[in-house]
């Protein structure tokens, strides 16, 4: 049995390697043309977590939630 501190090393361990992952990935954001909400929130992203995002205008955003199966909800 392992014991308590390992265990929760390991745990450690396993939930950080997501997020590292991840950090390191770029964004793709299909936005409504134009939405100044979406440039502001990708602008946050790129100053606070050193992420790239590509921001992809995308004047059909609905077939794109459906396609990938967004919940229309």
């Amino acid at each position: 049995m392992m014991n308590r501190p390992f265990r929760a090393a390991i745990a450690a361990l396993l939930m950080g390697l997501p997020a590292t992952a991840m950090a390191a990935a770029d964004i793709a954001m299909h936005r409504d043309p134009g939405c100044g909400c979406c440039e502001k929130w990708a602008e946050q992203v790129r100053q606070q977590f050193g992420r790239k995002v590509r921001i992809i205008d995308d004047a059909d955003r609905g077939a794109l939630q459906r396609r990938v199966g967004v919940p229309a909800d």
